[in-house]
């Protein structure tokens, strides 16, 4: 009963929260991407104002300017472009009743003369519209030889971009609203199944609790038989390390499987710098050539230990159908110091 109890105040929990996603939309999630998008659209402003004034041509010619001006008008969708001087005043301009208008840019007058563009947001009536409609203003600066000349001033219009924004979000909060309507009728069916599913629950819980006492069993028997077979593991190992013969077991590419003691010590390895390893490479790695080493039975001079050693092979199938060879390798001391055969 308490666990059923626990489930359905979680449940509870989650209903509340599930209600809470409508809520976070419009305290977090509008505000934020809002922000972001006026923000990019800042910025991308800015950036073409500069990327303008940059090829912006300053002559004594009006029209050339005028038509300047409309071009930029025509080419970039925007509200007006003008141009005024480094005082603030429109000399020219695609709205003609913004010429001769001045704005005090003296406070601009630092970032505009370092190169730097301005922009900001404002709320305006434009003709052929209804209401107020979001407009940035971006100045930037025109500098030539390092004197600032006059200021391009570029309006865009905004409030496309920001209905088409509060379309999406409003489409966004509707279907988060019919999500978290859906989870909480979800929910509620999942408590009104929660007491069957506890007491499902609580009969498996039983029969697992039996299955795992048996396998607690069936551990301790493979446990108990898994030591004597390290046990036996470690046994043979040590009887195999007690002989002086070499013994060694390699597979069908010649690499050491297994191998014992006295190897090791004839060689000068660790046990694992052998396993691996060509047995041919590591038994004679001054580079010895060996002949007739396919037979079961062979005799050949190591020259570094200046020794006869008789090689016999005994090859077999394991379960997983490898070829493996045992390898034994004994010392001839009755031979030693005989010259070796070319």
């Amino acid at each position: 009963m308490q666990k059923v109890q626990s489930l359905i105040s979680l449940l509870v929990v989650a209903a509340i929260l599930a209600l809470c996603l409508p809520l976070f939309d419009m305290v977090y999630l509008y505000p934020t991407t809002t922000g972001l998008i006026s923000e990019k659209a800042r910025k991308d402003a800015e950036h073409l104002a500069r990327y303008l004034a940059e090829d912006f041509i300053i002559s004594e010619n009006k029209t050339q300017i005028n038509r300047q001006l409309r071009q930029l008008v025509e080419n970039f969708s925007l509200v007006r472009a003008s141009l005024r001087s480094p005082a603030g005043k429109v000399l020219y301009s695609t709205t003609a009743e913004q010429v001769g208008q001045i704005r005090d840019l003296t406070p601009l007058h630092r970032a505009l003369q370092s190169g730097e563009s301005y922009s900001r947001f404002f709320f305006a009536n434009l003709p052929g519209q209804e209401g107020v409609v979001s407009l940035i203003e971006t100045q930037a600066p025109l500098v030539r030889n390092g004197k600032l000349v006059a200021v391009l001033e570029l309006i865009h219009d905004v409030g496309a971009v920001r209905s088409s924004l509060e379309r999406s979000v409003s489409h966004a909060s509707t279907f988060l609203l019919a999500v978290a309507g859906l989870f909480f009728v979800m929910i509620l069916l999942l408590a009104s199944m929660a007491r069957k599913a506890i007491k499902q629950q609580n009969h498996t819980e039983q029969l697992l609790r039996e299955s795992q006492q048996q396998l607690e069993l069936k551990h301790e028997e493979l446990n108990s038989l898994f030591q004597q077979v390290e046990q036996a593991k470690y046994e043979w190992q040590m009887s195999l390390d007690c002989i002086t013969d070499m013994i060694l077991l390699v597979d069908d590419e010649d690499k050491i499987r297994r191998c014992n003691e006295s190897l090791v010590r004839f060689v000068g390895l660790s046990y694992l710098g052998v396993l691996g390893k060509n047995w041919k490479t590591v038994l004679f790695a001054e580079g010895v050539e060996l002949v007739s080493l396919n037979q079961q039975h062979s005799e050949i001079f190591h020259p570094r230990h200046n020794v006869w050693l008789a090689i016999e092979f005994y090859s077999y199938q394991n379960q997983q159908s490898e070829k493996l060879t045992v390898i034994r390798i004994q010392n001839l001391p009755e031979r030693r110091g005989e010259t070796a055969i070319a």
